[in-house]
């Protein structure tokens, strides 16, 4: 398994982060809905072994604490996995 970090700096509230991760080449996807608080700034996701080397999509948003409320979700960028 390969891991991703996601860090963010901006702190408004007490709910989680959702991740997900996409690969283009292999059309799979890895998510986590029930991530790190929004104030602790960062999330780690775990990735499946052959995305090593190939590019992925990550793709944030947030979920409220009573999971009533969603966040648009945003693109965080391409990166490749090591």
């Amino acid at each position: 398994m390969k891991q991703i970090g996601i860090h963010w700096n901006w702190v408004l509230r007490g709910d989680q982060a959702m991740i997900l991760v996409y690969n283009p080449l292999k059309s799979q996807y890895s998510y986590d809905t029930a991530g790190a608080l929004r104030s602790a700034g960062t999330q780690t996701i775990t990735l499946p072994a052959n995305f090593s080397g190939e590019q992925v999509q990550v793709w944030l948003a947030f979920i409220s604490d009573n999971g009533k409320t969603v966040s648009t979700s945003v693109f965080a960028g391409v990166t490749t996995v090591l």
